[in-house]
């Protein structure tokens, strides 16, 4: 597999854990709870060893524009775990995140 190929799905996983942290972070200040705090730091910190992974393999204008895809994930995990009511326009603009982001990774 082709590092950058390699590198876009790791960047997905990493939008993932990204996502997931803010998740935490989200229920741990709505609940003030702790442990779900604890949890979006780790979170944060896994997603910081793999950016700088990402960093020493692709150049840096490509690796942050896949960062975007954080957006997509947190309009998911906002409506799945918070029952938030996502409105059209956030929709279309998660829908042009992601077209975005298929020209850059075509680049």
């Amino acid at each position: 597999m082709p590092v950058k190929d390699l590198v876009i799905l790791i960047m997905v996983f990493n939008s993932l854990i990204s996502a997931g942290g803010q998740l935490c972070f989200k229920l741990g200040v709505n609940d003030r709870n702790l442990v779900f705090i604890l949890l979006g730091l780790i979170c944060y910190g896994v997603s910081l060893l793999i950016w700088l992974f990402v960093l020493s393999k692709v150049d840096l204008s490509f690796a942050y524009a896949l960062v975007a895809l954080t957006f997509v994930f947190l309009l998911i995990f906002s409506r799945v775990f918070l029952h938030e009511t996502i409105g059209i326009y956030r929709i279309i603009g998660s829908l042009l995140i992601i077209l975005g982001i298929v020209f850059v990774a075509k680049s």
